[in-house]
């Protein structure tokens, strides 16, 4: 959670913002959803590293809903262990949508970690942001993705 008047960032490669661009254009139209490795460098403040793709293992609604698959979360969190590395967070793909948290986001996010959301449109990416709950886990907060 994040207060809303402190900076708030994402720190990540040109390169692994297409990987994450490119994995969610393969899955359209339905949603892609991965895991993001990186460090915490401060409350809000993140450098992403790598990325580790899932499956949607959601049974219906696959192109408004996502679900990890467990057993890709449970790899990232050896992966990110065995680097001194940690889960900070999760990407997920908005086939024909904007790259805005939906309630369903909102609904089952989980505190401290970081959101990012991919705008694909007609099969190709438009947009990327990353967002984190406020304080009060009521909405979210925009991160500045650099």
């Amino acid at each position: 959670m994040v207060n809303s008047n402190s900076n708030h960032v994402v720190r990540c490669s040109k390169s692994l913002k297409e990987l994450i661009e490119q994995a969610c254009e393969t899955t359209f139209p339905e949603e892609a959803c991965g895991i993001l490795i990186g460090e915490r460098e401060g409350p809000s403040s993140f450098l992403l590293k790598e990325i580790a793709k899932s499956r949607n293992i959601s049974k219906d609604r696959r192109a408004d809903r996502y679900m990890l698959d467990p057993a890709s979360q449970a790899e990232a969190e050896l992966k990110a262990q065995s680097k001194g590395l940690d889960v900070i967070g999760f990407y997920h793909s908005h086939p024909d949508a904007p790259a805005v948290p939906s309630y369903f986001d909102l609904a089952q996010a989980w505190p401290e970690y970081v959101y990012i959301i991919c705008e694909v449109r007609a099969g190709a990416a438009r947009a990327l942001r990353a967002y984190m709950l406020n304080e009060s886990q009521s909405g979210f907060v925009p991160l500045d993705l650099k």
